[in-house]
């Protein structure tokens, strides 16, 4: 388990790497609690594509996102497991995040940063914060507080299937519902 309380100002720039797919990702280090393995996800009923479940972490239930369904990548040929959960913190919360194998501990030179490219399609792009050039591929950086977007949906969401008294929600009220729940 990675203390945050002790890492070290080299520490800022370094980054754990895993695969998701076919891709290479990368977390700073210092968002991240725990790497755990071949923990049980308990299938949610009607969640989102995007969300895989929840697992019980010594007594904590969290969220397990689906990265690959997160960053809109298609399924590998190969029949890669999702074995790592990755336990990030977002704000307050710990997130799980399925991935498939854990890669080295990175800590790139400020040259080997590059923006993320302006083409990608915009929800994806948002989900990035840059993409690191090693010598023999790229890392896409993530923004783990967009993990926090998930349950913003999933409360959008939620109002548009409940019914109330007049049997329908208008517009106005699920807008006004969502900005409360973003404060």
């Amino acid at each position: 388990m990675i203390q945050p309380a002790l890492l070290d100002a080299d520490d800022l720039n370094a980054f754990c790497t895993f695969s998701v797919g076919n891709v290479m990702c990368g977390v700073q280090v210092g968002d991240i609690r725990e790497i755990v393995s071949d923990v049980p996800v308990t299938p949610v009923p009607s969640s989102a594509k995007t969300i895989s479940g929840l697992i019980n972490l010594r007594g904590q239930i969290l969220t397990v996102v689906d990265t690959m369904e997160w960053l809109h990548l298609d399924v590998p040929d190969v029949n890669e497991v999702a074995r790592f959960h990755l336990i990030v913190s977002v704000g307050s919360e710990l997130i799980s995040l399925r991935v498939g194998e854990m890669g080295p501990v990175i800590s790139p030179d400020h040259g080997d940063f590059e923006p993320v490219p302006k083409h990608l399609d915009r929800v994806v792009s948002d989900r990035l914060q840059s993409v690191v050039k090693l010598s023999d591929r790229l890392v896409l950086m993530l923004r783990v507080e967009k993990l926090l977007e998930l349950r913003n949906s999933a409360s959008a969401k939620s109002l548009l299937l409940e019914d109330d008294a007049e049997g329908s929600r208008s517009l106005s009220q699920i807008v006004q519902q969502v900005e409360q729940d973003l404060q």
